[in-house]
């Protein structure tokens, strides 16, 4: 063996192709590419949740905490979109739009993305890696999240994001 046999940043960074299912369980055709646990993007959206979780629990209202959540919500997930199938171009307001309005959407993201199995077994059937993947199965969007709901990430990233434009850059196929 050698180190880099341990390593899973770069499966991480690669992310996974996810198709978005309908409210029914199918596959709507689309998809989206997510970063993993190990990502920068993810690992720097922990760390600001963590901080964001703290104000979300001094709002006493709890229609205002519950909407403050959502948008902490679709704010974690949003860097960790990569690319997507939509003819609308990926930008980080695109996504947070999506995110909010498609909550369903937003926990397939969260379970998906904190699942480190689903990026360090490259060929298992819960793992499609790289922007070349083939599609993922309906049972991999539904796989519960082993990942420490206390890590989930927040706050977008903005190393992905190009200052000029506000896209994201689009490494999928």
């Amino acid at each position: 063996m050698k180190p880099s046999d341990f390593y899973t940043v770069p499966a991480s960074e690669a992310g996974i192709k996810l198709p978005l299912l309908m409210l029914d369980g199918t596959d709507s055709g689309q998809w989206i590419m997510v970063k993993g646990p190990d990502s920068l993007a993810y690992r720097k959206a922990a760390d600001v949740l963590n901080r964001r979780r703290v104000e979300i629990m001094t709002i006493e209202d709890f229609e205002e905490r519950e909407r403050v959540a959502d948008d902490v919500l679709a704010d974690s997930r949003a860097p960790l979109i990569m690319a997507w199938s939509f003819d609308e171009p990926l930008t980080l307001d695109a996504a947070r739009e999506f995110l909010r309005n498609a909550p369903m959407i937003a926990r397939q993201i969260e379970q998906a993305s904190g699942d480190r199995r689903r990026f360090t077994n490259p060929g298992s059937p819960n793992s499609t890696s790289g922007p070349g993947s083939s599609e993922n199965s309906e049972a991999e969007a539904e796989t519960p999240s082993t990942g420490d709901s206390a890590s989930e990430p927040t706050a977008p990233s903005n190393s992905d994001t190009s200052s000029d434009t506000g896209e994201i850059s689009s490494r999928a196929a």
